[in-house]
């Protein structure tokens, strides 16, 4: 079984339109306490099923897997893409503390005059428990070789702590600047 940072993974393929709350889950924070004492500087991060993830500060920006997609995909679709038959490969943790999707996009490939097909691809990776930055890396990808393959040929990778400035904006900005230089 694969695991990352410790944890059980579980992977998935499947279309962007299969993807739901049953798929990917969501998370809440609330006040960590022990005994009706609350730290002032402190809060938990809690799995609808309610079990506790983390601690975080109260600084910290709980960015919902959920609203990391859909500022994503609306983004695409306000720039003519259309992701509800995308291809998509999930990797989750087994309680989907940290999430990672990546996205290809075949209907949207061309030849830029090298007979090199590009394509467009989109990965989408963000945890809800402090282990990683929230990020996705965009752009344009050339297969390099039969086995499968591929590089970035333009496009960037965006991280991003999960601080106030975080927001569904930011990913819209910075995501259609990553496809479009």
């Amino acid at each position: 079984m694969n695991t990352w940072i410790g944890r059980p993974v579980e992977e998935k393929n499947l279309f962007y339109s299969e993807i739901d709350i049953d798929t990917i889950p969501a998370f809440r924070r609330e006040p960590f306490s022990i005994n009706g004492i609350e730290n002032p500087y402190l809060d938990t991060i809690v799995h609808k099923n309610g079990t506790p993830f983390a601690t975080v500060s109260k600084s910290y920006s709980l960015i919902q897997h959920h609203t990391a997609l859909d500022a994503t995909f609306k983004t695409l679709e306000s720039m003519g893409y259309t992701p509800k038959d995308a291809k998509c490969e999930l990797a989750m943790t087994s309680l989907g503390e940290r999430m990672w999707l990546r996205v290809r996009f075949p209907q949207y490939s061309f030849d830029p005059g090298d007979r090199h097909k590009m394509f467009l691809e989109l990965s989408v990776f963000n945890s809800v428990d402090r282990s990683l930055v929230f990020g996705f890396e965009g752009g344009w990808y050339r297969q390099v070789c039969a086995n499968g393959m591929v590089a970035l040929e333009r496009g960037r990778k965006i991280n991003k702590r999960h601080t106030a400035s975080l927001s569904p904006v930011f990913i819209a900005d910075h995501l259609q600047k990553s496809i479009t230089e």
